[in-house]
C-alpha cells in the first residue's frame, strides 16, 4: 500500500510541476479604455452611434441610462496570422462612472475545426487592439489607452502587465 501512495505522491508532484511551468495562454486581445468626463458623455454617445454606423455596423443594444452599446455581429475580412480571413465583430462600448471603455469582440474562421475562434496568433490581437484603439480615440477623442494584462494573461513585455506583474514566458506573472 505505502509504494502505491509513494508513486501517486511522485505523479502528482511531477504533474503539477508540468502544470505550472507549461506554454502560456495564447494571446488575448485587451480593451481600449480612456477617462470620460460626465459632461462629455452625451456627446461621446452620440458620437458612437454615428462611427458605428460608418462602419456598417448594425446597433444591437442601446442602453443610454446605463451607457452601453453593444453591435449584431458583422462579417468582414481580418488579420489572420500572415494573412487575412473570414471574421466575425462584435463591438461593445461601455460610458460609466468617468471610464470609457471599447471591446472589439472578433471570431476568425478556422477551415479546419469550421467555425469562428479567438485569434490564437499575435498579429491577429494585435490588429484588433489597434482597432479598439482606433474607434474609441474616433469616439471620445484624446488619446485611450489599453488595459494593462492581468495574472496569467499574455504580454509580449513587461509594460503591458499590471502593477506588481512582470511578463515571464508570454504571460504575466
Amino acid at each position: 500500500m505505502r509504494p502505491a501512495f509513494a508513486a501517486l505522491a511522485a505523479l502528482a508532484t511531477f504533474a503539477g510541476g508540468c502544470a505550472t511551468t507549461g506554454p502560456a495562454r495564447p494571446p488575448v486581445p485587451r480593451p481600449a479604455q480612456a477617462e470620460l468626463p460626465a459632461p462629455e458623455r452625451e456627446a461621446a454617445w452620440a458620437r458612437a452611434l454615428e462611427v458605428f454606423r460608418d462602419r456598417g455596423d448594425e446597433v444591437r443594444l442601446a442602453d443610454p441610462g446605463r451607457g452601453i452599446l453593444v453591435t449584431a455581429p458583422r462579417e468582414v475580412q481580418a488579420t489572420c496570422g500572415e494573412r487575412t480571413c473570414l471574421a466575425r465583430d462584435i463591438l461593445r462600448l461601455r460610458l460609466d462612472g468617468g471610464r470609457a471603455q471599447l471591446v472589439l469582440d472578433r471570431r476568425l474562421f478556422d477551415d479546419t475545426l469550421r467555425a469562428f475562434v479567438p485569434p490564437q496568433d499575435e498579429a491577429a490581437v494585435a490588429a484588433v487592439e489597434a482597432e479598439e484603439f482606433a474607434l474609441l480615440r474616433a469616439i471620445i477623442g484624446g488619446r485611450p489607452e489599453l488595459r494593462t494584462s492581468l495574472r496569467g494573461e499574455h504580454c509580449a513585455e513587461d509594460a503591458e502587465c499590471g502593477q506588481g506583474l512582470a511578463c515571464d514566458g508570454r504571460a504575466c506573472r
